[in-house]
């Protein structure tokens, strides 16, 4: 190793490229490891060093070709290794929000407390509160046009989901489903 250092200058350039490649892709695979994270795609680290190598040797102007050159290419390199940890770690976790945030994801209380399909679930929920949205919008007339109406509309629908679908309640011991029961009880007296 220290003969490498002293005579890293004297060696090719290719073999220069083909360390520095290899620098961020032995830290990052120790990372991956260490954290027990996804494996990136195997061309993302040997990217990163390149665009080290670039920017920091400067090897095209050995052959005269400007530094935006070089700038550009060590640019581009630095981009494609964020976009790849972009998909790799962050769109897994951005779909799993957005899935969250339908009613019935697994977590929330029509899939929790009913047994009934995600897709009939998901079709039955937009159709009931399409239909209370119609209807508390009506109720408060052409005058109260910009009010908020979330709330009304979500009690609107699991009322009306409850009473179609009372039968599907799951027998649990679950708290929530128990409040939620409870409260559907009384809204249905």
């Amino acid at each position: 190793m220290a003969w490498l250092l002293k005579n890293y200058r004297q060696l090719p350039l290719w073999l220069q490229a083909v360390l520095w490649m290899g620098v961020p892709y032995s830290i990052g695979a120790g990372i991956e490891v260490l954290f027990s994270l996804s494996p990136l795609p195997i061309v993302t680290y040997p990217t990163l060093g390149l665009a080290f190598f670039l920017l920091l040797e400067r090897p095209l102007a050995r052959y005269q070709l400007s530094d935006s050159i070089e700038n550009g290419l060590a640019v581009l390199m630095i981009l494609f290794f964020v976009f790849q940890v972009a998909t790799v770690y962050m769109l897994p976790w951005i779909q799993s929000e957005e899935l969250a945030d339908q009613p019935c994801a697994e977590k929330n209380i029509p899939a929790k407390c009913y047994n009934l399909s995600f897709a009939n679930c998901q079709a039955v929920w937009a159709s009931f509160h399409k239909t209370c949205t119609e209807k508390i919008r009506a109720e408060m007339g052409p005058t109260r046009v910009t009010a908020l109406i979330g709330p009304a509309v979500k009690q609107c629908t699991y009322k009306k989901y409850d009473q179609s679908f009372r039968s599907a309640r799951q027998m649990t011991d679950n708290s929530t489903c128990l409040i939620h029961f409870q409260k559907m009880d009384s809204l249905n007296e």
